[in-house]
């Protein structure tokens, strides 16, 4: 699937313990076009703090948080 941009949305809420893995896993593709959107749905844990540094980490991550009280 060359010259296709592929978006994965990740939304998360106080997953720290999963979420690394996951972005780790997602950053390893091989798809040179890869958009990943990163929602922050309120989390209290340093679930946001895992997925800001992975954005400042790699250009293809974005995150966006929403101010909420839990998974939505």
């Amino acid at each position: 699937m060359t010259g296709r941009r592929i978006s994965v949305v990740v939304p998360f809420h106080n997953n720290v313990d999963l979420l690394g893995a996951c972005l780790v896993s997602i950053a390893a593709q091989t798809h040179v076009d890869l958009d990943v959107v990163m929602v922050d749905d309120g989390s209290t844990d340093a679930a946001p703090e895992v997925a800001r540094a992975q954005a400042q980490a790699d250009p293809r991550f974005r995150l966006i948080t929403i101010a909420s009280s839990g998974p939505g």
